[in-house]
């Protein structure tokens, strides 16, 4: 955005390009403490990002050009790195359990960004970006997010160790999932994707954080 006028930056940007360049310190020292397995790890993560966020394909082409690469690019960082990571730093031989939850990581990321895609739908038309709503219609977009989700909800029983905290967790996370993508439009307000939508992953978190001190 900032490009070469550095000048006329408004002091937003200004406070954005301050608050990226302590980011990148903090993500060199903290870097720098993780194993090689994990650096590795962040180095493919980090290249699928760049394919999607740069023109790497041609002067106006990268990965959210092509036909479903743009919500797959997301689900799969976010999966591998809220996922993969941990296991990987902590030296242990990746176990059936996580790539199960890897799996359901990735399903529950596709529907999460479904309302996003719902909401840019115009946009993503005159920018000819290929999404599942421009695709499949917004009816056919929610359908698949609900059988998305059912099969997030599915792959919990295949686990080897099935906890009940993280059953209960799925179901009510699954549920609210469900309601804000069936509600979800293209004529959506403003905070309904950007935070109800966006802050799940957090409500999840909260979910386990509740059951297990209910449990204590």
């Amino acid at each position: 955005m900032a490009k070469l006028h550095h000048r006329s930056l408004t002091e937003s940007l200004r406070i954005i390009q301050i608050f990226s360049l302590f980011s990148f310190v903090g993500m060199i020292y903290f870097g720098l403490q993780l194993s090689r397995e994990v650096m590795l790890a962040c180095v493919i993560f980090g290249g699928f990002t760049l394919l999607y966020a740069l023109p790497i394909f041609s002067r106006k082409r990268n990965l959210r050009s092509f036909y479903g690469a743009k919500m797959y690019t997301i689900a799969f960082v976010w999966a591998g790195v809220s996922v993969l990571l941990p296991v990987l730093q902590n030296g242990i031989v990746i176990p059936v359990d996580a790539w199960v939850s890897f799996v359901q990581r990735f399903l529950f990321v596709i529907v999460i960004t479904l309302p996003f895609d719902i909401r840019d739908l115009n946009y993503d038309i005159e920018e000819k970006i290929n999404t599942i709503p421009k695709n499949l219609g917004v009816k056919g977009a929610k359908f698949l997010g609900i059988v998305l989700l059912v099969v997030f909800f599915i792959l919990e029983y295949i686990k080897d160790q099935l906890v009940m905290i993280n059953l209960f967790s799925i179901v009510l996370i699954s549920i609210l999932s469900a309601i804000l993508l069936v509600a979800s439009s293209d004529k959506q307000n403003t905070y309904y994707a950007s935070f109800f939508v966006e802050g799940l992953p957090m409500i999840w978190v909260g979910l386990l954080y509740l059951f297990n001190m209910l449990r204590l």
